[in-house]
């Protein structure tokens, strides 16, 4: 369990969680983008994906979600596999439709006390994050792409210095490869 920080040669860890919303419907032309629902048929793939960071023993503290229905609905399925309260998805405006540095932003405003937090929302928000704050090589982060990320730190203060660590990446392309190699 992590909820006392995880330690790396003795130092203490920060860890977050950046997950791109499942694939989005574009059925219905009228409803507003901030109003999309998630695709019926990939919704396993937020299943899938949840179920194997379950594995990793990953226990958010804290979910922050974009308002759009597409990331909540993701947030909400991730959170009933982690056993996180839906009722305490904290719902953040400046995660839609923002750029690195807002999310950033939002980052550095967490209590230094949680160790452990997840948010959800959206390219190329998050595609641009991981290129210039992680030692990531991720170019293109899929739909309910998942990267697990950590601070060599006991506060939420990163930078392009101060560079989040991956640790772990998941998508449901992958998840399915290894179910043909099963």
């Amino acid at each position: 369990m992590y909820l006392s920080g995880s330690k790396f040669n003795d130092i203490l860890m920060k860890t977050f969680i950046l997950v791109r919303h499942t694939k989005s419907s574009w059925k219905d032309s009228k409803l507003q983008d901030i109003d999309r629902p998630l695709k019926k048929n990939k919704i396993d793939d937020a299943i899938g994906v949840a179920a194997q960071l379950r594995t990793l023993q990953f226990q958010p503290q804290l979910i922050i979600s974009s308002p759009a229905i597409r990331a909540y609905d993701t947030a909400v399925i991730f959170a009933k596999a982690l056993s996180y309260a839906t009722d305490k998805i904290k719902i953040d405006k400046s995660i839609y439709e923002s750029s690195e540095q807002e999310l950033l932003k939002a980052i550095h405003e967490l209590d230094n006390n949680l160790v452990q937090v997840m948010f959800f929302g959206h390219n190329p928000c998050f595609e641009n994050f991981l290129q210039n704050y992680t030692d990531s090589k991720i170019e293109s982060l899929p739909t309910t792409g998942t990267v697990w990320l950590e601070l060599e730190t006991d506060s939420w203060k990163l930078s392009k210095r101060n560079r989040a660590i991956q640790r772990h990446y998941l998508y449901p392309k992958m998840l399915r490869l290894f179910d043909d190699v099963a």
